[in-house]
């Protein structure tokens, strides 16, 4: 073999052997940049859950505060409205009778509101 052949062997040789190494880093180092989104994915995954987590604890708070505030017990007349809770419908009946007999003996016993209540009718006829 000549030598020019024996150089272009080796040369061919050399640059496929570059080549491949080449191709081989490459694949090395896009195999460790996508590992490292899986990593950051993960870290926004574990993130996104502690704010959701911290969320959680501040709505439980603020339902622990209104609860306190705000009975969540049924109560029969509240104002001008009627609640009715199913689970103590009975407790409910009861003091709605309570209070329907706590009214017809004020209107028996009381002289300011039966006239009120009298000409309250008649005007609106």
């Amino acid at each position: 073999m000549s030598r020019a052949a024996k150089v272009t062997l080796g040369a061919s040789i050399l640059g496929s052997a570059l080549i491949i190494w080449g191709v081989h880093f490459m694949q090395n180092r896009e195999r460790e940049t996508m590992f490292q989104g899986v990593i950051r994915d993960d870290e926004r995954r574990r993130e996104k859950m502690r704010q959701r987590e911290e969320e959680l604890q501040r709505s439980m708070q603020k339902r622990e505060l209104y609860e306190r505030v705000q009975s969540t017990e049924p109560l029969a007349i509240r104002g001008n409205r009627r609640v009715v809770n199913l689970q103590h419908e009975q407790s409910s009946c009861t003091t709605i009778l309570g209070g329907l007999v706590l009214l017809s003996i004020m209107l028996l016993f009381d002289e300011n509101i039966r006239p009120r209540l009298l000409f309250a009718k008649s005007s609106r006829s």
